[in-house]
């Protein structure tokens, strides 16, 4: 997983490694952290159009499975 942590001098990438659902990590920075951004590329987590409609059908569905 890539993370981008932004401090009052400089901005750095730093790459996470994970594995399974729970991962500890420690990440050294030059400066007091600002910012963190995760993924900040998109590449994991990315919301394409598609992928939102298809969300929000799901949460229909679920919604409706709950209402019967």
């Amino acid at each position: 997983m890539d993370l981008r942590v932004e401090t009052d001098g400089k901005t750095e990438d730093k790459k996470i490694e994970v594995v399974g659902t729970d991962t500890q990590y420690v990440v050294d920075t030059f400066g007091r952290p600002r910012r963190i951004a995760i993924d900040p590329n998109g590449w994991l987590l990315k919301a394409t159009p598609d992928l939102q409609v298809r969300i929000a059908i799901l949460k229909g569905q679920q919604l409706v499975a709950r209402a019967t």
